[in-house]
Order: structure tokens, then C-alpha cells, then sequence
């Protein structure tokens, strides 16, 4: 039996004419995105399964895991790590102010 929110879904794609999965993949790609937004920062690597049966949630951060970098690679990293941070001070600051 299906649950009222698959139901509800399958409605809507019914009388919109939308497939079901892409409704699935599209509310999991905003869901995702709200996850990132309250909970990480935009460069994580998350994905969501969305249970329609139980309306319930999983996120993950998925990870790339590499044996050995070079210390060019760790050096444009860091680079990139002190930027995003100097712009989320510069964001908060300006809300702040």
C-alpha cells in the first residue's frame, strides 16, 4: 500500500504529466541543496534518498578518497579553503552590519 505522500506525488505527476522519477530526483536535488545550505557549505558532495513510502530522509557526504597528493594540489586546496572562509567572514560581516 502506498503511503500518502507517495500518493500524493503520483498525483501530481498524473495530472501534470510529469514522470514519477523525475519528480523523485528533483525533490532529492532540493532537498540536498537545503542540507547544504543549513548544514554544509556548498562544496559537499551530498545526495539524498528520499523514502516515499515513510516520507523519511538519508543524507550523505560522499567522499572522493586519494592515496597521495601532490603538494601543489595541497596548496591549491588550502588556497581554496582560506578563500571560501575569508568570503563566508565577508557575508557574515556584511549581514552583521
Amino acid at each position: 500500500m502506498a503511503s500518502d505522500i507517495e500518493q500524493a506525488i503520483r498525483q501530481i505527476c498524473e495530472e501534470k504529466g510529469l514522470s514519477y522519477d523525475s519528480v523523485i530526483e528533483t525533490i532529492e536535488v532540493a532537498l540536498a541543496a537545503a542540507y547544504r545550505k543549513d548544514y554544509g557549505d556548498r562544496m559537499q558532495n551530498i545526495e539524498i534518498e528520499f523514502d516515499t513510502e515513510t516520507g523519511g530522509v538519508k543524507a550523505f557526504d560522499v567522499k572522493t578518497v586519494v592515496d597521495n597528493l601532490t603538494e601543489e594540489e595541497v596548496a591549491i586546496i588550502e588556497e581554496r579553503q582560506a578563500e571560501e572562509t575569508a568570503a563566508r567572514e565577508a557575508a557574515k560581516a556584511a549581514r552583521e552590519a
